[in-house]
């Protein structure tokens, strides 16, 4: 792999959290690098409030709930994709931002971590309000990564949505599946509507690359 493009993956690691599971920290880090992932997005992570972590081989950006160790999302970071950290910002805890410097591009990755099918309705419309908001705020011409758990199954049946959809899904549709889809959707006509020149990338474990740059004075 070219030494000057970034790697991006997802992992949901179902707890990171050092005083329920010591060392598990760790070994999520030792597994990243032997991938030579270089911007991870971490959900479940169980870690409360919000900060920071450093690890031997990464910087964990972290955002959870006050005192409950519950759900949480984090984004783990290479020391290069670190030099060309813009900002970041803790959303809730199932939703991080954060922004990149790139050769091609500014790049905005959201991790998420959407809440699970047997939820309330309410709960759920209020997580894709609060991140249709986030991708809306991003800047005009930045290429958005959004990554994460979305707890939701799409089925097999793709004729509804073949642009966005494979064939090789799995039972019926879920309730999450179709709000999802609704939501996602609405987000990128609102983008359209609005004349935004964004890119909007959906991914789960798929690996991504992005030329790597220092950052640069912010637009």
């Amino acid at each position: 792999m070219d030494d000057k493009c970034f790697r991006i993956g997802y992992w949901n690691v179902r707890t990171v959290n050092q005083e329920t599971q010591p060392g598990k920290l760790n070994s999520v880090m030792r597994t990243l690098d032997k991938f030579r992932i270089d911007i991870a997005g971490l959900s479940e992570t169980r870690l409360t409030g919000f900060g920071t972590l450093n690890s031997e081989t990464y910087h964990i950006l972290y955002s959870g709930l006050e005192t409950r160790k519950e759900a949480g999302v984090g984004m783990a970071l290479s020391s290069r994709a670190k030099k060309c950290l813009v900002d970041w910002e803790p959303i809730n805890e199932r939703i991080l931002r954060a922004r990149f410097a790139t050769s091609q591009a500014k790049l905005t990755v959201i991790v998420v971590y959407a809440p699970t099918n047997d939820t309330v309705d309410q709960t759920k419309d209020d997580f894709y309000r609060v991140l249709s908001n986030v991708v809306a705020k991003a800047h005009r011409h930045d290429i958005v990564t959004l990554c994460g758990e979305f707890n939701a199954k799409v089925g097999s049946d793709a004729s509804y949505a073949p642009a966005i959809l494979g064939r090789h899904g799995l039972g019926e549709i879920s309730d999450n599946g179709v709000r999802g889809y609704i939501h996602l959707y609405n987000m990128i006509l609102k983008m359209v509507r609005i004349k935004l020149i964004l890119k909007l990338v959906l991914h789960n474990t798929v690996l991504l690359f992005w030329r790597q740059t220092p950052p640069k004075q912010e637009d």
